[in-house]
């Protein structure tokens, strides 16, 4: 992590926590990758914040807690609910769905983001990566806009062109 994250770095860890359900379904990150990361990002002089929404009108609190992801608020690891930061309209240039995104202000603000989803299967697509793990940056308004209005492929993609990770794992 060295070659991505520099002393004095705000480092966004994005979990993939849709549901409130442990990570031996499948279908969440394992809190104890994150906090291997987590390690990883101190130990490179940097600050990590696990950041996640979860799925529209999922509290995401409760999937910190469902998940085990308080584990990691109890080792003094920022873990925050992006449903509840304040947001900043982000232009998207080369945008073809959307031009235009509310992402919020910690995202923005992040030097480094670290994707860390899971693989599984989706109702519109074969399989979910890191891409589509982003948009859990969103609020849910916008993150049903992406699947009924833009087109979640295309708006998927014009979301990564504004908020990129520097490490995925894919």
């Amino acid at each position: 992590v060295k070659d991505i994250i520099s002393p004095g770095d705000r480092v966004i860890i994005k979990p993939n926590l849709v549901y409130p359900v442990a990570a031996c379904t499948g279908a969440t990150t394992d809190w104890r990758v994150c906090k291997a990361i987590a390690r990883m990002v101190k130990e490179a002089g940097a600050q990590p914040i696990i950041a996640e929404s979860s799925a529209i009108g999922v509290d995401t609190e409760k999937t910190f807690q469902v998940c085990s992801y308080d584990e990691l608020r109890k080792l003094g690891i920022e873990v925050i609910d992006l449903k509840q930061s304040r947001t900043v309209n982000v232009p998207v240039p080369k945008g073809r769905a959307v031009t235009e995104l509310p992402i919020p202000e910690e995202v923005v603000n992040a030097d480094v983001i670290i994707s860390v989803p899971v693989l599984k299967t989706h109702d519109q697509c074969l399989a979910t990566l890191s891409l589509k793990n982003m948009k859990g940056v969103l609020q849910d308004p916008l993150k049903k806009k992406f699947h009924t209005t833009y087109g979640v492929f295309q708006a998927v993609v014009d979301l990564n062109t504004v908020v990129k990770p520097a490490l995925r794992h894919d």
